[in-house]
This record gives C-alpha cells, structure tokens and sequence, in this order.
C-alpha cells in the first residue's frame, strides 16, 4: 500500500511505503488544528460576550437618556414590561373580569378550614398556593393531591389553566381550591394568580410537576417568619428530572424518603443567599410584590423561560433571597407539554438577552449561559438523548443568533416557529 503525503518543505507530494509516514508533519498538522479548534471556542466566546456587552451598554445608555429626558427609557429592572397598547403594569392586567371563571370547591372565603396550628413557627402568615398548568391534567391533580398532604395547610390554592380541560375535577387540596380560566403562557397565569391572591402574606408558586415534601410549606412560613429581610425564597430541589428522563411519583416519594429534610416543629435553620429563586418552587413576600408594583414579564411569552431569574432579581430589591433548606421537593420533569425544540432553543438565546437589556439579569451570567447551551446543543446533536431535541435547539439556537445580527432579536419572536 502507498501513502500519500504532503512534503511540507518541498511544496509538494511524496509516495511513501508502508510504515514510512514522517512523524514531523502528521504531528503539525494536529497541533494546528487543535490550535484552530481552541482559537475558534475562544473566538465564539468572545463574539458572544461582546455581543452581549454590547446590549447592556447600549440599554444603560437608553436609560441614561431617558432620565436626562425625564421620561423612562428601557423596561426597568424594577417594573413588568408590558405589550405596546396597555395600561399601567398590574398583575393580571391583560385579563378581563369575564375571563376569570373560578370553580370554588369549598367555602366561599379565602381561610383554608384546617388553620395552622398556632404552636408553629410562621403560623400567623397566611399562605396562598399558586399553580400554573396547561395540557396535563393529570399532573395537575396529582400535585394538587399532594398539597392535602401538608403538615402546614395552604390557606388558599388559586390554580391558573387556558380551559377548564386543563385541569378537569380537582381535589380539595386541603383547603379551598379556585381556577382561574382565560390565561395561556406561564408568566400571564401567574399574573392572574397574583391578581387573586387577596390578602395573603406569602405567595408559594409550585410547577405542576413539582413534588414537595410534606412540611415543605411549613419550612417557608418558619423562615419567612424569622427573617423579616427575607423577601423571596426557593427549596431545596433534592432531585431535578429536567435535566434527564424524568422521575414517576412513586420515585419522587422514595427520594423525598431518603433525602434531607426535617419536621415541621424543627427550627428552620439555615437560609443561604441566591441570586434567583428556581421557577418550579419559590416563594415571595407579598408586601414586596405590592410595593414594587411587579407582575411577571408578559413579553416572555409560551413557557417563559428564565421568568423567575427575571421576577426574582426585582423582589431583591426589596430583600434577600434565600434557599430554604427545610423546604424540599423533588422536580419530576414531565416532558409532555413542552414547547417544541426549536421554539426552546431560540429561547435560550432570546430571554437572556433580553433580560440583559432590561437589567435583570448580570451579563456575564448570561453569556455563561448562551455559551453553555449552545456547546451543548452543538456536541449533542449528532446523537441527542431521546429525550431531548437537540437537532431543533441547536438550529433555534442559530435563528436567534442570526436574529440578533440583524437587530430584531426578541422573546416573542417564537411564535413565527413551529
């Protein structure tokens, strides 16, 4: 056999026989393209980066503007972008009266018939449940089944769905359950559930496939009690099926069984500072939400990704926010009712981005993130997990890329793809 080879110092080819392939040029070769290979990562990331830079310095300056003006310029970090044509920003605002149906199961107030024992931390603090489901009904019930499980009951329980087949017959919950109909996209049924939640103290939203420990709720209300500064909280996630296949229930009751946790007559312990609450749990001081005027950012529209990152950093100007650690759960990551591949994928480019131009979110943390999922979708691609589509992220991650050349970049954009 004859292997042909170029001859690097003689601007030519050469036939050598077996066994005779020169070392020098072979080991060159690879050395530069491993060079190419890390310059063109490095290259990436600082095209992102500066991409990214170049937005945050481009909305301070417009807010710069605007106050020298004396009227706003960019969304502040502090209030709820709303669509052009709307009023002031309030929670729920887009909907009409008409629109909220509620289905009450049980009494006609909003206090729970089994009150907290008052022997327990927090137990003054009226609690409102809030949930958020569209297109699993029976995930919805069963996490609604699980609330009745409370050590701590829920004063209230305002569920949010598109159709009243979203959710069919619910149980009680322990407590009074109320469905909101009307609303479709993550951040506006919450905003809805925020409109509703009367005169509640704290406001605990819980994905519908969520599944929390049962002094999970006892947990906040001690933390939230014992910090006044406190001012908006997430628990301890002590398995994530979002990132992988998923869990069933029963294998979320046997994590809870055997992970961390304590009873709810346990003092509650630590609470260390983070930087956002995570969406699937988290809980907010109600008197913070009503200070600030804040709503969840309709812009961000179908599943709203990063919502919480965004609705977390403005609670935090008015406290901290914390991990309870009391308060665990396990996270199934049901996978029906997702948005598709692409539309995801456009997201991760999207949402952070914007959020970056409002000031919600820092841009380094942003750009880690773009970069990160990029890389993924990209190295993933040729063999996905089953469960995730990563040939559709990676060509929405492309999209939004190109979008954002060409300046018309923006969340709601999904909506032009399948």
């Amino acid at each position: 056999m004859r292997i042909i080879i170029p001859d690097y110092e003689a601007g030519s080819e050469r036939a050598l026989g077996r066994g005779r392939a020169s070392r020098r040029p072979r080991g060159a070769a690879r050395l530069l393209a491993g060079a190419g290979r890390v310059a063109g990562t490095l290259a990436g990331y600082a095209w992102i980066y500066g991409l990214l830079a170049g937005a945050h310095l481009l909305a301070w300056a417009d807010r710069v503007r605007g106050a020298l003006a004396g009227t706003p310029g960019a969304a502040r970090a502090g209030e709820a972008a709303r669509p052009p044509g709307t009023g002031a920003a309030s929670p729920g605002a887009d909907l009409r009266s008409a629109d909220l149906r509620s289905a009450d199961l049980r009494s006609a107030d909003l206090r729970s018939a089994n009150l907290p024992d008052a022997n327990l931390p927090g137990a003054d603090l009226r609690i409102a449940v809030g949930l958020a489901t569209a297109g699993r009904p029976a995930v919805a019930r069963e996490m609604l089944a699980r609330l009745a499980r409370q050590s701590r009951r829920p004063d209230a329980v305002i569920v949010a769905v598109p159709t009243s087949a979203d959710l069919g017959p619910a149980p009680t919950a322990g407590g009074r359950v109320r469905v909101l109909t009307g609303a479709r996209g993550l951040t506006r049924q919450r905003n809805a559930i925020l409109a509703q939640a009367g005169d509640a103290d704290l406001i605990c939203f819980f994905d519908d496939d969520f599944v929390p420990g049962d002094d999970y709720l006892a947990a906040v209300a001690a933390a939230f009690a014992a910090d006044p500064e406190l001012a908006g909280a997430t628990g301890l996630v002590v398995a994530d099926g979002i990132t992988g296949a998923g869990y069933t229930v029963a294998q979320a009751e046997g994590l809870l069984a055997r992970g961390p946790g304590r009873t709810a007559s346990d003092p509650p312990g630590a609470a260390p500072t983070v930087y956002s609450a995570y969406g699937c749990n988290m809980a907010f001081r109600l008197s913070a939400i009503r200070a600030g005027r804040l709503a969840f950012d309709e812009l961000l529209p179908a599943y709203g990704w990063l919502e919480d990152v965004d609705f977390s950093r403005r609670v935090a100007r008015f406290g901290r926010l914390a991990r309870i650690e009391g308060a665990v759960g396990v996270h199934l990551g049901v996978k029906g009712g997702r948005q598709s591949g692409r539309r995801f994928g456009y997201s991760q480019i999207a949402n952070p981005v914007y959020l970056v131009g409002k000031g919600s979110y820092a841009w380094p943390r942003a750009a880690w993130l773009m970069g990160r999922n990029i890389a993924m979708n990209l190295a993933r691609a040729a063999t996905p997990e089953p469960h995730i589509d990563r040939r559709g992220r990676a060509a929405g991650n492309a999209r939004a890329l190109a979008d954002l050349v060409r300046g018309r970049l923006h969340p709601t954009r999904i909506a032009d793809l399948p």
